[in-house]
């Protein structure tokens, strides 16, 4: 394996290396095992839709849609995010899009997963892919969601990760990859000289074709 350090792969992980959005698969995930009761989920549906129509903030919504965790021991609560993460996330990743982050890791990248999931479970993805760096939506030990790691946040996160590193130890952005799959992710693919658009949406394809990004269709 050649060690190529100064370059990076960005991957968003919601939508680009999985299906679908990964919050609301772990709280069916939660509701099977019995750690998320039918009032809460009831709950938890009302704010998602107001969260939806611009009626209340992510970061609030995630909040509400989390709570039910803060209840849970911190063992089970462990054990619920890692189960979730080995059993729900890992087995479904996109095989192209493992095929590519295995095929970088290789190169010896620095990989990076930035997501606006939240860490409880994201830590688990990230030890199982190998990743180098998690940048990703916090909760705080009191439960609080935020801020949500999306659009400008993560170009933000990004930014501060790495000035965090010393300077002759940064990836040279220019010479990287960045993959992600909505508007939400435009800021992070601006800044690697190497875009790609994964079973893009439409606003995120028609910057794509603009930019003259790959534009890739995993299943």
């Amino acid at each position: 394996m050649r060690d190529d350090r100064r370059r990076a792969a960005f991957f968003d992980f919601d939508g680009t290396l999985i299906p679908g959005d990964s919050i609301v698969s772990f709280l069916l995930f939660a509701r099977r095992r019995g750690a998320l009761p039918f009032q809460e989920w009831a709950g938890i549906a009302l704010h998602a839709f107001l969260g939806k129509i611009g009626a209340e903030g992510m970061d609030a919504v995630k909040t509400r849609a989390l709570r039910f965790e803060q209840k849970l021991p911190s063992a089970e609560r462990e054990k619920l995010c890692r189960d979730f993460a080995e059993e729900e996330l890992i087995p479904h990743l996109f095989p192209e899009g493992k095929r590519t982050w295995d095929t970088l890791k290789n190169e010896g990248r620095a990989m990076v997963l930035v997501s606006a999931s939240t860490r409880d479970y994201m830590r688990y993805v990230a030890a199982a892919l190998g990743a180098d760096e998690l940048i990703c939506t916090t909760v705080s030990p009191a439960g609080a969601v935020g801020p949500n790691c999306r659009g400008r946040e993560k170009e933000k996160r990004v930014r501060e990760w790495l000035e965090s590193l010393p300077k002759d130890g940064r990836p040279d952005m220019a010479a990287s990859d960045a993959y992600g799959d909505s508007a939400g992710d435009v800021f992070l693919l601006r800044m690697c000289g190497r875009a790609h658009a994964v079973n893009p949406r439409r606003k995120l394809k028609r910057e794509a074709e603009q930019g003259g990004w790959e534009i890739l269709r995993w299943k």
